[in-house]
């Protein structure tokens, strides 16, 4: 009962928030369309402060897959992303909570991040600032500032976030998994018969307009759709690795099948490097982490590469003429960014400018195929190496604290982007950077027996009143370990 308690603000909500906003985008008035999404918005928050506050980064990655940013931006959401609001709102409710489990039980120290990242972190934000204040598109140069601040930068300094990683580290392969399923019936039915009479009720065309079907699910494009799902692959075999749970081992099958219905090379090739990563990092780890596992991991992937490649979908994408074309527009981008970046004495134009910046280079107008290239002519070669740290350190953290799944899906994220025009126009991903990088940084191993045999006994857990358990208990110790490894 008190499960169901917690779930209904969020059904009650959803469902205020989904019929609002659809009268919201039927309406004819300016007028009705402002008090119909008004009242979407007012239903939201309540719905986000009756929550349990440890489920809304969750439901934060559940935003991302479920609700393209196609439909957010008819909507109204000019400065930020739903999903940032999420956090931003679970970062003041964090403040204000009390403690919901006993932190006692973890390597928690006096830092949220460890100082190497906050000195990454703080670097970044001070640098974006100006490219923010001279943009040459300021409007986007400040939704796309506020939305790091909000997913990236605020929630990383977060304390006590422990119960808020292991949800979302059993939650990310079910909702990728369920997207994925979803792209297996649309290839299979040849249209998006949820999401496509969405995008038509407020405005916006079908994706689809390539020689081959692309399954886009839920995430508004193939391309999207293909890092998301490569992330998820990454991530789910990370945790069966981590586990030995088959469930992930399931969840890294339905998600390799939606990886391979979108079509995407960049994301085959983001997924096979993520997994070359894990591998390596459980080969090195060995005694942590199933080596045979490693080495089936590989073997099942490179069979499945290899099945991927003789395709009919590939073997025609790959032969198309759209996909000559975009190879070669690929191959002028970078003479167009190294212009576009040496016009700015490699400092940027500005922050998610990158078009604007680039055009007078860009006389064929290419879109800017390359998240690198849109950092580099945006926020200049300063930002970029601060960027590509940020991202390196996270890897690093990952591996440190044997949050091996995190660091792979990381892996997976830097590579895929580098694939299309992600960073400056799909908002949403800022989020599910942020969040990777948070279940990266975030230390769940628990602590040593020798530690607390030498604290003495104290009390753990959900014990009664009086009753103390010796923490150097050999049963206590080990049932750490594998709270850590189903959590």
């Amino acid at each position: 009962m008190q499960n169901n308690a917690e779930v209904l603000p969020l059904i009650i909500g959803a469902s205020v928030v989904v019929a609002a906003g659809a009268l919201g985008a039927a309406s004819d008035t300016a007028v009705s369309q402002f008090m119909f999404i008004s009242i979407a918005g007012i239903s939201a928050l309540l719905a986000l402060l009756m929550l349990p506050v440890h489920v809304l980064p969750t439901l934060a990655v559940a935003v991302v897959i479920f609700v393209p940013d196609r439909l957010m931006d008819a909507a109204g959401f000019p400065l930020t992303t739903p999903s940032a609001v999420i956090l931003i709102v679970w970062a003041v409710r964090k403040k204000m909570h009390g403690k919901l489990i006993d932190y006692n039980q973890f390597r928690i120290g006096t830092r949220a991040i460890p100082k190497s990242l906050s000195i990454v972190l703080f670097l970044f934000s001070a640098w974006l600032i100006p490219k923010t204040l001279f943009s040459a598109l300021p409007s986007f140069s400040v939704a796309w500032l506020l939305t790091f601040l909000m997913a990236v930068f605020i929630p990383l300094y977060v304390r006590k976030r422990e119960l808020e990683v292991i949800l979302l580290r059993q939650s990310i392969p079910a909702l990728i998994s369920i997207a994925a399923i979803y792209a297996i019936v649309q290839s299979i039915m040849q249209t998006n018969f949820i999401y496509d009479p969405l995008y038509l009720m407020v405005g916006r065309d079908s994706v689809q307009h390539w020689e081959v079907y692309r399954a886009d699910a839920s995430l508004g494009h193939p391309l999207t759709a293909g890092l998301v799902f490569a992330v998820g692959l990454a991530f789910s075999a990370g945790r069966w690795i981590e586990t030995r749970r088959n469930a992930f081992l399931m969840a890294c099958v339905l998600q390799g099948l939606g990886l391979m219905l979108t079509v995407s090379r960049g994301s085959y090739v983001a997924a096979g490097m993520a997994i070359a990563f894990l591998v390596l990092a459980a080969i090195v780890t060995g005694r942590r982490f199933s080596r045979t596992r490693a080495f089936l991991l590989i073997i099942s992937f490179a069979s499945f590469i290899v099945y991927v490649l003789q395709s009919d979908a590939f073997v025609k994408r790959a032969t198309s003429d759209e996909a000559a074309a975009s190879t070669d527009a690929r191959n002028n981008l970078f003479q167009i960014a190294l212009d576009a970046t040496s016009s700015t004495n490699w400092l940027g134009g500005g922050l998610a400018a990158s078009s604007i910046v680039a055009a007078p280079y860009n006389f064929q107008e290419l879109p800017i195929e390359n998240s690198y290239f849109q950092i580099l002519i945006g926020i200049g070669m300063p930002g970029l190496l601060i960027f590509v740290s940020l991202l390196a350190l996270a890897i690093r953290l990952g591996y440190r604290y044997r949050n091996l799944a995190a660091a792979s899906a990381i892996v997976a994220f830097a590579v895929a982007i580098s694939g299309y025009a992600a960073i400056d126009t799909v908002l949403p991903l800022i989020t599910l950077l942020g969040l990777l990088v948070m279940m990266a940084t975030t230390n769940l191993r628990p602590l040593s027996a020798h530690n607390h045999h030498i604290r003495g006994t104290k009390p753990i857990g959900n014990t009664t009143a009086g009753s103390q358990v010796p923490t150097h208990s050999p049963h206590i110790s080990h049932a750490r370990v594998y709270s850590d490894r189903i959590g």
